[in-house]
């Protein structure tokens, strides 16, 4: 009897490393793909700021923008600021909004 309560003992013991060694791996794996998350949010954040910062000085340049410039501007900017970008992306756009919207001949 008592070489089969050990035995059972072992095999729940041996069972538990194997789920504290799973959990420890999961753990890891989580940290890795929260890291690599940030990484890559920073890298779309980057991204969408590059590009309202060529649109912007282009728009601000010429001096106008047209109504479909400025709806693309406002995709760019949203997804841009909801992602937690700000500073010089947004003082650019407030700018741009304010710039004299003409009509976009692609849409007329």
């Amino acid at each position: 009897m008592r070489n089969k309560h050990a035995l059972q003992k072992a095999e729940l013991m041996t069972k538990d490393r194997s789920r504290e060694d799973w959990l420890k791996s999961h753990d890891e794996n989580v940290l890795s793909m929260k890291h690599t998350d940030s990484l890559l949010k920073a890298g779309v954040v980057a991204m969408l700021h590059h590009a309202i910062y060529e649109n912007c000085t282009t728009y601000l340049d010429r001096g106008y923008i047209s109504t479909g410039e400025l709806n693309d501007l406002e995709y760019l900017f949203e997804s841009y600021h909801d992602l937690g970008g700000n500073g010089t992306g947004e003082v650019l756009y407030n700018k741009c909004k304010n710039l004299q919207i003409k009509e976009d001949e692609h849409f007329e």
